[in-house]
């Protein structure tokens, strides 16, 4: 067994040997950050904020073979790494700093987990795997996901799904364009693109993630035999 670890209460580490898990025993996810009285703590957030996430990425990674990246580190890496380990894949992780803008971790939280440090344009560049899932919850524009989305679509494995985040904020102040990543942002205008796409199906709900929206992006399987259902349903002119 590959071994993860967490910190406990008191800052001592304990082995997912034992507990197999993030999360404890009433739910919540284990969120390693920093506080004013401490350097490192223990923080525990209901599980709720990504429940439709956290219950899907387990029966994409069923079905689809390959790895999971995602682009801003944070409580997200807390879910993906559970499901990662579980499901022996690989976990790319690529943000900024370690363990994200909150700092919820300060080193890979399992054997097969890679943090990248930087911008997602240069992660690209080197990453050379096939996903069957993606989240984007970097920086928050449409340039910049649009940017991803056309790096990860192409390549990733059929039937996978891309998780993006802040496509439905709640008030319309807040779509617009944000260059330092902390907003929603216009990140709505690169999902309003993917609903006109016939090649993969799109839901988008507002109703987790923070209220804040989180489309779901999935890939058509080919099918040569059923034109009909590689369009979406879509009958062509």
């Amino acid at each position: 067994m590959v071994a993860m670890w967490f910190r406990g209460e008191n800052g001592e580490t304990i082995n997912a040997e034992v507990h197999k898990s993030f999360f404890d025993t009433e739910n919540n996810l284990i969120y390693i950050g920093k506080t004013d009285d401490s350097d490192t703590s223990v923080v525990r957030l209901p599980k709720g904020s990504w429940d439709i996430m956290d219950a899907i990425v387990p029966k994409i990674l069923k079905y689809v073979p390959g790895c999971i990246v995602e682009i801003g580190m944070g409580e997200s890496s807390t879910i993906f790494a559970d499901h990662a380990y579980q499901a022996d894949v690989a976990l790319y992780s690529c943000d900024l700093k370690i363990g994200g803008m909150f700092e919820v971790f300060d080193k890979p939280l399992f054997e097969k987990h890679s943090c990248f440090i930087g911008r997602s344009e240069d992660f690209i560049q080197e990453f050379d795997d096939k996903p069957s899932i993606v989240f984007l919850d970097g920086e928050h524009n449409y340039e910049t996901v649009k940017m991803e989305l056309d790096f990860f679509l192409p390549i990733l494995n059929e039937g996978g799904v891309i998780f993006m985040h802040d496509t439905f904020p709640p008030y319309e102040h807040q779509l617009v364009k944000d260059s330092d990543g902390f907003k929603p942002g216009d990140v709505y205008l690169a999902r309003k693109e993917l609903e006109n796409n016939p090649e993969i199906d799109i839901l988008t709900f507002p109703y987790s993630a923070h209220g804040m929206g989180l489309t779901m992006v999935m890939k058509h399987k080919k099918n040569d035999d059923r034109p009909y259902w590689r369009k979406n349903g879509r009958v062509p002119d």
